[in-house]
């Protein structure tokens, strides 16, 4: 069989599997710098610990063997060992670690950790620690008294990779148990598949290199190939991946440590107490501090924090599948943001909605504006506790008064239905954290109170039944309850600029329009009508569309595709002229919301009778976000 020089196959199969990786978390790496900070320190951690440990199975034990002309360069890393073995060395830890990033960022480590008890974490530290170091010792002791050199591979793989798993797990294993096994495994097991694809294809079709059959404790042949693997390479590749993956997950923690640590401000003063730290060094130095205090990081969480953006999480992932997905496109530190703006605005529209009369609709707004006069007249936000967490102090009396009465008129109602998959017996809770929520980002981001009145201004429209007349009045609407959204976004994203911010405003008013055509029949099962009197040929149309919905599909189908070509000329506009002025981390995901409305709408035309609500299949939305990332790059 020929012999093929490791270089081709590197050219054939590793460059371009990196290179697709790479192409797939680019934004993650360069925008974070925790990211590409973790790669790094993965792949030298791993890379040292492999050079020693191939050297020792190529040169001192004889397991591997390379075919004449294998190496091109003719140059020898280690002993006999080829140079162009390297970059195996380097791309698989790369490899494990870049598919972390892509699924971890977006089930980031916040979105499952939880405070533990002191006993039960040391106790599974110490657990999984002995029993990886047992291993580990019994192995060695096997290998140091075998001076014959018989015993298989997989006994070498075990004393050399249990030690690091060891110690990586006595940093991390107690967080191990909150996180999705599927998510931990997936990004270790398609690594290792590929790798085990690619040695079997160098190893048997290729014949550039072979481990010793002597050795091997089992010969793996895959019933659809004739190649063969050993199944201690298999188990060492899997136990590299793994460590890998390991790597990962601490940085994972790391980062919560730091986003949510309560610390942190100490931390930026003692990387640089004399000048304001370069994002380097501040990346540097808060890494190194919250890596070596991990085990203490119950201690140092801000829960309340942490325990808020899980709900907000939790609330757009059941209010909106589309911008749910959208939203995971974001930076984790935008994302989050986004979260909890959207939970606010979701569960403040469903204060509204729910109240049964028009008294209690305007008490909700009472309360709404209260919150806001209070939050925006506390003289230092940045240090006051929050407003809405301070309900019963002296300074907030009217707003905590408002607040119980909102409160008992909710709960004295009956409520038969959840909302977006919360539970009307916690809806109370949600509220309260979606308006801490809220505060949060209006201290951080400097929202202006124009800004956040506008969206309330919106839900004077619903709580006061106004009938939508002309088409004006309803842009008027469609600014209020969404283009203010799309205002604070901006916000968030770090825009100030007027021109992208009236484009934000066209973009807020297309989604609107797309609700409105898509909602015409469930609106008008819940009494609301939003499509403008203009619309209906006469009065008595309008009450009919209120007492039979679906008396006359025909008719709600010409009026949505109506308000859909609207929509195309903001959607024009903002597409084409404001979504290129965002920073290039923001476009992927603003434009796939864009793109995934926009398909709403083209669904719609197509149906042949008005759909009671539209819906993009899954299948679509992915469709469209592989179109938006080639498109955005």
């Amino acid at each position: 069989m020929e012999c093929i020089p490791l270089i081709t196959l590197h050219m054939r199969y590793t460059v371009p599997f990196l290179c697709a990786l790479l192409f797939l978390c680019r934004t993650l790496i360069i925008m974070q710098w925790w990211r590409w900070m973790s790669v790094l320190s993965t792949l030298v951690a791993n890379l040292g610990s492999i050079l020693i440990f191939r050297w020792y199975l190529h040169d001192v034990k004889g397991v591997y063997g390379y075919c004449e002309g294998a190496s091109v360069l003719d140059s020898h890393a280690l002993g006999a060992w080829p140079v162009e073995d390297l970059l195996w060395m380097i791309v698989q830890p790369v490899s494990t670690s870049v598919l972390c990033c892509i699924i971890f960022d977006y089930k980031p480590a916040v979105l499952v950790l939880k405070p533990k008890s002191f006993p039960s974490t040391w106790r599974l530290r110490f657990k999984g620690f002995a029993l990886c170091m047992t291993a580990a010792i019994m192995a060695s002791v096997a290998s140091w008294l075998d001076e014959d050199n018989e015993l298989p591979l997989l006994v070498d793989v075990l004393w050399w990779m249990m030690p690091p798993l060891a110690a990586e797990w006595f940093v991390v294993g107690p967080y191990l148990q909150d996180f999705n096994a599927k998510i931990l495994l997936l990004p270790v097991l398609i690594s290792t598949g590929y790798w085990v694809f690619e040695y079997m294809i160098a190893s048997s079709y290729h014949n550039s290199w072979h481990v010793d059959s002597a050795l091997s404790l089992v010969t793996f042949v895959p019933f659809w190939s004739t190649a063969a693997i050993s199944v201690d390479e298999i188990v060492y590749i899997f136990l590299n991946s793994l460590t890998a993956m390991l790597a990962m997950v601490i940085a994972d923690v790391v980062f919560t440590y730091d986003r949510y640590g309560m610390r942190r401000r100490d931390v930026v003063v003692a990387v640089s107490p004399s000048r304001p730290p370069d994002p380097l060094r501040k990346a540097l130095g808060a890494y190194i501090y919250y890596a070596w205090n991990i085990a203490d990081i119950d201690a140092c969480v801000d829960w309340q924090h942490v325990n808020d953006v899980k709900l907000s999480y939790q609330l757009i992932r059941e209010g909106s599948k589309s911008f749910s997905i959208a939203a995971a496109m974001f930076p984790q530190d935008v994302r989050e943001a986004i979260y909890e703006l959207y939970g606010f605005c979701r569960v403040t529209d469903d204060m509204v909605d729910t109240c049964l009369t028009q008294v209690e609709k305007r008490k909700v707004l009472l309360l709404l504006q209260e919150y806001l006069d209070e939050v925006y007249n506390v003289p230092d936000r940045e240090r006051s506790p929050f407003v809405i967490d301070s309900l019963h102090m002296k300074a907030q009396a009217k707003l905590g008064k408002l607040w119980d009465q909102w409160v008992t008129a909710y709960e004295a109602n009956e409520h038969f239905e959840c909302e977006f998959g919360q539970s009307h017996a916690k809806f109370v809770e949600d509220v309260h954290v979606a308006m801490r929520c809220m505060e949060r980002i209006i201290r951080r981001f400097g929202l202006a109170k124009s800004e956040v009145q506008e969206l309330i201004d919106g839900y004077y429209w619903d709580a006061e039944e106004r009938k939508m007349e002309t088409v004006d009045q309803l842009l008027v609407y469609c600014q209020a309850v969404a283009s203010s959204v799309g205002v604070m976004c901006c916000r968030v994203f770090g825009i100030s600029d007027t021109r992208t911010l009236r484009y934000a405003r066209d973009m807020g008013i297309a989604l609107q329009l797309t609700n409105i055509a898509r909602d015409i029949i469930t609106d008008a099962e819940e009494g609301r009508i939003y499509v403008p009197a203009v619309f209906f040929p006469t009065e008595g149309k309008r009450k009919q569309l209120i007492e039979d919905p679906y008396h006359d599909l025909a008719w709600a189908k010409s009026t949505a595709i109506k308000l859909l070509d609207m929509a195309e000329e903001y959607y024009y506009i903002a597409e084409n002229f404001g979504i290129p002025s965002l920073p290039r981390d923001a476009q992927v995901a603003v434009l796939l919301a864009s793109k995934a409305y926009w398909a709403i709408g083209a669904i719609i035309r197509k149906c042949l009778v008005y759909p009671k609500r539209a819906y993009v299949p899954l299948v679509r939305k992915l469709r469209v976000l592989v179109e938006v990332l080639f498109v955005i790059n």
